[in-house]
């Protein structure tokens, strides 16, 4: 069993990965990945852990668990409602569901509400993705507005009151 039967969305749910991306990313593959964000809200982990050390303790908690096999996954998942909760080394608190891709039947993603997790608007989490893929520095209702249009999202009456880009900026920028 490896990382590569678990789906991880890490654009909506790994701040390490949104720093990388951010830093890398070409326009085209910008706009590209913001869309597969969606438009509802999700958690954010804003944790250390980066995205392989957390596929790994996953995988060993399902492997003590002797959940590996996919028939028995299913199984427990069944029994739990359709997901299960992990705590891992750094107490952050992971949801596993039934993965729809090929083989990729874990499907992760970090817990509403846990530690080292923030709950983000989707709108508000591409919103800042893209003001800082696009270098930009000013951040004011028509450079915001400017982004959003890009986005195919509606524009803000004014940046001073939508303190939730401003807050996702910060996480994104400095370590928490």
């Amino acid at each position: 069993m490896t990382a590569s039967n678990i789906t991880f969305n890490a654009i909506k749910h790994h701040k390490g990965f949104i720093k990388t991306f951010i830093a890398e990313a070409s326009a085209n593959a910008l706009y590209d990945e913001l869309r597969r964000i969606g438009s509802s809200q999700m958690d954010l982990y804003i944790g250390k852990l980066p995205i392989e050390a957390i596929q790994q303790e996953v995988l060993a908690l399902l492997a003590n668990d002797d959940l590996l096999e996919i028939e028995n996954y299913k199984k427990q998942l069944i029994a739990n409602d359709g997901y299960m909760e992990y705590t891992l080394s750094d107490s952050s608190t992971w949801t596993l569901r039934l993965g729809e891709i090929g083989q990729q039947y874990i499907h992760l993603h970090p817990s509403r509400y846990a530690k080292h997790t923030l709950r983000v608007k989707a709108g508000t989490l591409k919103t800042a993705i893209a003001f800082l893929a696009e270098r930009q520095t000013e951040l004011s209702t028509e450079v915001v507005n400017d982004v959003r249009a890009r986005l195919s999202l509606s524009p803000i009456k004014n940046v001073l009151e939508t303190k939730g880009i401003q807050m996702i900026l910060d996480i994104i920028l400095n370590e928490l």
